[in-house]
């Protein structure tokens, strides 16, 4: 049966909104969602957080959303719930590589001595000096190149004594596992605060005592972690570390 004018409430066809059983409908048959009672926190944890949703990016939360409701900046919401999850900064890489440029070879410029040595000698080593230049300014200028090739998919970053960071462990600092399944890593560990920058590309962390390995992780190794600032529980994992996964496993064994 057709609905009434009642039902459908006084709709023009040029109106964005309208009222339809007491709920604000906008373009698509979507409700508009009001920024009261966490009702856009509620549908944004039962489109990404929920099993049957599986933690998606933001790309495929958004579509989710977007088929039944609306609201004001949604697409800034859902990028801001997403990158924030915890769940996710620990499960998925980055799409771009991370990590400091690459920073460009170069030799040390020779020295013009040659002490006591005889008249060919000199010529001798003067000699190589000169293919010694040659060489190092062809390596300098390949390195310049290759710089540039390598530096296409990274980006600098940096960050300061205090900073809190996701950590990816290598294969070499995992040997404490001792050959259990490493499905039971997750990509990136944390969060971990950084203690102290050694050198350009290399920072010390506070990790916990059950990360047994060397405490200083190259740059290309960490990433930012972003907190909720809002939801403090959404910072706080539920899930057991690597070391507790592997006392479980022990146990059962």
């Amino acid at each position: 049966m057709a609905r009434t004018q009642k039902q459908i409430g006084l709709r023009r066809k040029d109106s964005k909104f309208w009222v339809e059983d007491g709920l604000l409908f906008t373009k698509g048959h979507r409700i508009f969602v009001p920024k009261a009672a966490g009702l856009r926190k509620m549908l944004l944890q039962e489109c990404h957080d929920t099993l049957w949703a599986g933690h998606p990016g933001w790309q495929r939360t958004l579509c989710l959303l977007k088929r039944s409701y609306y609201w004001p900046q949604m697409k800034d919401d859902v990028m801001e719930y997403t990158k924030t999850c915890l769940i996710c900064q620990q499960d998925k890489g980055e799409k771009q590589k991370a990590g400091n440029c690459q920073q460009p070879y170069c030799l040390p410029p020779v020295a013009d001595t040659y002490g006591g040595r005889t008249k060919k000698a000199h010529e001798y080593v003067k000699e190589w000096n000169v293919n010694a230049e040659i060489a190092r300014a062809y390596l300098e200028k390949a390195s310049r190149r290759m710089k540039k090739w390598a530096d296409q998919n990274r980006r600098p970053r940096e960050f300061k004594v205090g900073d809190m960071v996701m950590v990816k462990l290598n294969k070499e600092q995992m040997r404490f596992l001792r050959g259990r399944d490493k499905r039971l890593v997750r990509k990136y560990e944390g969060p971990i605060q950084v203690i102290k920058r050694i050198g350009e590309v290399a920072y010390k962390l506070d990790r916990p005592a059950w990360m047994k390995c060397h405490p200083v992780f190259h740059v290309s190794c960490l990433k930012p972690y972003h907190p909720d600032p809002e939801d403090p529980t959404r910072n706080k994992s539920k899930r057991a570390n690597i070391r507790s996964n592997q006392l479980l496993a022990t146990s059962a064994d």
